[in-house]
């Protein structure tokens, strides 16, 4: 066990001395984006006097002579009887229930159904099947068909061992969308087929865990291998093959960790055949810590037949400035693969020809500080800038007919970031959350980072009095822009600003049965998050929770 220690801890030093001997080519752009790397929740805790007192000021003193004791022992027979062992009475532990299943209907045909199946507590294991649906037949007034479907079937289990855990996962999801993005007064469509987009992933996973309780004894890891296909309704797929493995050990009471990563992609589409690459990462750090602060330093290294190798620091320092105050800073990289699963994630709209890349934040600083007021107040301010070459942009095709799919372009582009959160829990009754982010986008080629807001807000809040549960929620998408042509020459189009307010209501009849409402969009905004696809106004669901 030594000499697999010792062959650990040598990888990542060796790796660390090569990655950083590494000479990259001069970076095409900077970025330094703030992120919130790091949010902590600082509890309440009971802590001692610092500066003990004695409240008396005059002691009497007591003169004690030493000299005339005598060093004997007196001899003792006692033998205690045995005392049986104390019976702890628990508290009972909560009733479980195997199944929950939400029902609910609402305005715009909307249908909702999800269903939950668990078993029960287990020593020994663990397994689950959620169910989902959700839909909604409509058209929206003077667009194109919009109705949209989202069925999900997944599946876990997981088996606990001596020392390790086994875990497995099966994921099958089916999302139907309409490209209405058209102008209806020039094109007359008569079978909504012709607009329809359908995705359907199907994937697994499969992972094993370490859970040594000794942290100075064997290696922990953590080794995992998944797969998914993911198609569409014009017959494009995309595979992908992801191994990783973790592991970690302690030498002189530091901590080394190594990440290593394999991705395999596969892609094929109409417009070409078969693409494949492959993404290998190797990400060795080690963990020091002081009695105010602690610090993680490594290295990321990926190499992929088009870029070869992208090198990245990985550093991050937090000082804890007493018990409510914390500092932090660091600065890392990345390279990530915009696949045709994650594009269409961000765009359920996109073209299904869309060229494939990766994308690499070259660099990227953050810091902030984070901490609390009071036991019910904590906040986190922090900032980044990044440095990203080849990052997705979409843009209306105008190659397709209808013009209402997007093509993705790629530019390099510094982001700025500043970042704020505040969050108030007073009890277990009362919870609110604010959250904002403001951006600043600078691009190489294009005029605008298209469809990129500037600035995020979220406000969200939640109420428990006797059995009822009241929620809000807040958001505003600043200014956005898109690209459009004319008279021959590109321009950007500003897309306005927008709030979308929603309130909610449970009712807990009992522990079996709940009723609630979800109100959206209670303002009626009709606002667009890609240009000429505006969005359900006012809408509301309502609907049962059953318990059984």
């Amino acid at each position: 066990m030594k000499a697999v220690k010792y062959i650990f801890i040598s990888m990542s030093l060796l790796g660390s001395t090569v990655a950083f001997a590494q000479n990259n080519n001069k970076l095409d752009t900077l970025e330094f984006s703030v992120v919130s790397k790091y949010k902590p929740v600082i509890n309440d805790a009971v802590k001692l006097n610092d500066n003990p007192a004695i409240s008396d000021t005059i002691k009497p003193k007591r003169k004690a002579d030493y000299n005339n004791l005598v060093n004997s022992q007196f001899p003792t027979y006692y033998t205690p009887d045995a005392i049986d062992a104390i019976r702890m009475k628990g508290e009972p532990l909560d009733k479980l229930y195997r199944s929950y299943l939400n029902l609910g209907v609402g305005n715009y045909n909307t249908l909702y159904g999800e269903y939950f199946f668990n078993c029960l507590r287990s020593k020994d294991y663990d397994y689950g099947v959620h169910l989902n649906h959700l839909s909604s037949d409509a058209t929206l007034g003077g667009e194109g068909y919009s109705a949209y479907a989202f069925n999900d079937i997944n599946l876990y289990a997981d088996t606990y061992f001596h020392n390790h855990i086994l875990y497995g996962q099966f994921d099958f999801d089916n999302h139907i969308v309409h490209d209405y993005g058209y102008d209806i007064t020039q094109d007359h469509l008569t079978d909504n087929n012709l607009t329809l987009q359908s995705f359907n992933n199907i994937g697994g996973l499969l992972d094993i865990k370490s859970d040594y309780k000794d942290s100075t004894g064997a290696i922990n890891h953590n080794i995992g291998v998944g797969y998914y296909n993911f198609s569409d309704a014009y017959s494009s797929v995309e595979n992908n093959l992801n191994i990783k493995a973790h592991g970690f050990t302690y030498y002189d009471k530091q901590r080394i960790d190594i990440n290593l990563t394999g991705d395999y992609y596969s892609e094929k589409s109409r417009s070409q055949d078969t693409l494949s690459t492959l993404n290998l990462g190797f990400n060795p750090y080690f963990t020091a810590n002081g009695k105010h602060w602690d610090a993680r330093l490594g290295l990321k290294v990926y190499y992929d037949a088009i870029d070869k190798i992208n090198t990245f620091p990985d550093f991050i320092g937090r000082y804890h400035a007493g018990d409510d105050f914390l500092i932090y800073a660091g600065v890392d990289g990345d390279k990530t693969f915009n696949g045709y699963k994650s594009l269409a994630a961000m765009n359920p709209f996109i073209q299904d020809t869309v060229s494939m890349k990766y994308t690499i934040t070259t660099v990227h600083f953050f810091g902030g500080f984070a901490g609390s007021l009071t036991s019910a107040l904590t906040y986190n301010l922090s900032a980044y800038e990044s440095e990203i070459k080849q990052m997705p942009l979409f843009v209306t095709d105008t190659n397709e007919t209808l013009r209402n799919r997007f093509a993705v372009i790629y530019d390099n582009i510094r982001v700025i970031n500043g970042h704020a959160d505040v969050s108030y829990l007073l009890k277990d009754n009362v919870k609110f959350t604010l959250s904002g982010d403001y951006y600043d986008y600078n691009p190489t080629d294009q005029l605008k980072a298209w469809y990129h807001p500037n600035l995020q807000i979220s406000l969200l809040g939640q109420y428990i009095y006797q059995k009822f549960t009241f929620k809000a929620a807040f958001y505003y998408l600043g200014v956005q822009y898109a690209p459009i042509s004319v008279d021959g020459q590109e321009v950007a189009k500003q897309i306005n600003g927008y709030p979308d307010l929603n309130l909610g209501c449970d009712f807990h009849y009992n522990r079996l049965l709940t009723a609630f409402v979800s109100l959206n969009n209670l303002a009626n905004v009709s606002y667009q998050r890609w240009l000429n696809y505006p969005t359900q106004g006012f809408n509301a669901l309502l609907g049962v929770r059953l318990a059984f």
